[in-house]
């Protein structure tokens, strides 16, 4: 029986997202997003000296993304 490979998470339980993790979980590239933060696009918060970011942003962040590509598309 072949063994399955398992992406390890990048999640850590009630502290947020690492961006990375955000990255992988909005489908955009790691660049993209640490462009959206350095252009305050998007927010993250401080925990435990890390930069994270909220279940609450990345919905944000999907809506907003989810415009932007509806635009392109219709462009």
């Amino acid at each position: 029986m072949p063994m399955k490979s398992i992406k390890p998470t990048r999640r850590r339980s009630g502290a947020g997202y690492s961006i990375p993790a955000a990255a992988d979980q909005l489908d955009v590239s790691y660049k993209t997003l640490r462009t959206a933060i350095a252009l305050k696009q998007a927010k993250t918060i401080q925990f435990g000296g890390q930069e994270r970011m909220t279940q609450r942003e990345l919905d944000r962040l999907r809506e907003m993304f989810a415009g932007e590509d509806a635009a392109a598309q219709g462009a």
